[in-house]
């Protein structure tokens, strides 16, 4: 068509055609199985230009050709999402208020009944089909007048000191500096802690390990199953709350500085530079609390990043102990999982991927979707 590629093409028609065929679906998605027919005729049009087909041309076989879901089943991975963006609202929200209150009064679901009927029934289907459970979606963060969202620099040492896959022996040498830099004024009333998160899969089984030295101690070693589905970032998160917490109920009054380790970038970031993160937003507030507590009776507590897998002797144990925390974590009860809404618009995308494109729309199952 006018020498334009069959890429382009098909990038003008999902922005200029499919775009406002899919606007406000979640709502509209009950309609006839008449109208649906239509959309599926302009969808079929729309490919047959795209690909240079005839127009009598098989629509399913133009989506496969096209890599383009079906009209049902994009309206569904649609809706579902946007059910897990409602669930995680807050309860002050007028649209969660109005799902809560279906919830309630509706002890059974029919899809045809109302939009959040049908939406709910498809998230019992990916339920069954993944184990990803919209009801345990994390609440939606909620923005806090007067918060410091300034972003800062990272040091410069966290882009020098390479990674554990292809760290030289200089750059090992130059993080054990960087470590003894960072402890170099701790006093007798310092407090030192290395924590690590695990994650067999991410997402996966997680766990969170720590070793804390206080005084002329030897070394507490903590560690804590996190999730039997959970990432890498959330078991690091945890880490770092499960030394606040056992510094807070066991040895608040013994010291005057905590000084923690942690070898996830990610996490210091979010936590010290307000880098922003969607996910896990309790546990987040829960470990900036617990700093705040720390302060309230006079103890500064500082985060840094030091290089992971460099022969740092607090960090391999942590390391450890975070890789035993994970297997345990595999035994969990599902109702310790922390869902995201990342989490969800993932595993929708992966059950609709495999479908083969039927008017019913059914989930069908990756067989390795989240094999760990």
């Amino acid at each position: 068509m006018g020498g334009i590629s069959r890429s382009k093409l098909l990038q003008i028609y999902n922005s200029m055609v499919r775009s406002i065929m899919e606007y406000a679906c979640p709502v509209w998605q009950i309609t006839s199985a008449e109208n649906m027919k239509k959309l599926e005729a302009v969808q079929r049009k729309g490919l047959s230009i795209c690909l240079g087909l005839p127009g009598t041309s098989g629509r399913e076989a133009m989506e496969v050709e096209a890599n383009i879901q079906p009209i049902d089943l994009r309206i569904e991975e649609i809706s579902v999402r946007e059910l897990a963006k409602i669930q995680s609202k807050n309860i002050a929200e007028p649209i969660k208020q109005q799902l809560e209150q279906y919830l309630t009064n509706n002890a059974t679901y029919e899809q045809q009944d109302s939009p959040f009927g049908k939406a709910i029934n498809q998230s019992i289907d990916m339920f069954k089909a993944t184990k990803v459970d919209i009801k345990l979606i994390e609440p939606e963060f909620t923005y806090k007048a007067g918060v410091d969202v300034m972003l800062r620099r990272s040091p410069s040492y966290w882009s020098r000191l390479g990674s554990s896959k292809n760290r030289t022996a200089e750059q090992t040498v130059e993080s054990k500096q960087v470590v003894k830099d960072l402890l170099g004024d701790s006093t007798d009333s310092t407090v030192v802690a290395f924590t690590d998160g695990s994650c067999q899969g991410n997402p996966g089984p997680c766990g969170a390990g720590a070793v804390v030295y206080s005084g002329n101690s030897q070394g507490i070693s903590l560690k804590r199953p996190v999730a039997n589905r959970g990432s890498i970032l959330l078991a690091e998160l945890v880490a770092i709350l499960m030394v606040l917490e056992h510094c807070i109920t066991t040895i608040k009054d013994q010291f005057s500085e905590l000084k923690i380790l942690s070898d996830s970038q990610t996490a210091v970031g979010i936590l010290t530079l307000n880098w922003k993160s969607s996910n896990y937003i309790d546990t987040i507030t829960d470990i900036k609390e617990c700093m705040g507590t720390l302060l309230r009776h006079g103890i500064l507590t500082t985060l840094s990043w030091i290089p992971g897998h460099a022969n740092i002797a607090g960090n391999e144990i942590a390391d450890q102990l975070a890789k035993d925390a994970a297997k345990e974590a595999s035994s969990l009860n599902d109702q310790y999982n922390v869902i995201t809404r990342s989490d969800v618009r993932d595993v929708q995308s992966r059950c609709l991927q495999n479908s083969n494109g039927k008017a019913d729309g059914q989930l069908v199952k990756l067989e390795d979707s989240f094999s760990t």
